[in-house]
């Protein structure tokens, strides 16, 4: 988990969810960042997007706000 994320998490702007609490994910689009899938969790459909940033990545302000953006 990068120093972002972390502070993301921290500051509730994301939410992480246990993937196995997920049932029959099913992608529906792709983007720079990562994959979103439609899914099911305690009965409450919702999307949601799997995201990643490599820690090279994390110093970059630029890539930072994008990846913030999306």
């Amino acid at each position: 988990m990068t120093r972002h994320s972390k502070e993301w998490l921290d500051e509730k702007q994301i939410k992480l969810y246990d993937y196995k609490k997920f049932s029959e994910p099913k992608e529906v689009g792709r983007g720079g960042y990562g994959t979103v899938y439609k899914t099911a969790i305690k009965r409450l459909d919702f999307a949601f997007k799997k995201s990643s940033i490599e820690e090279k990545d994390e110093k970059n302000e630029k890539i930072i706000q994008r990846f913030d953006r999306e």
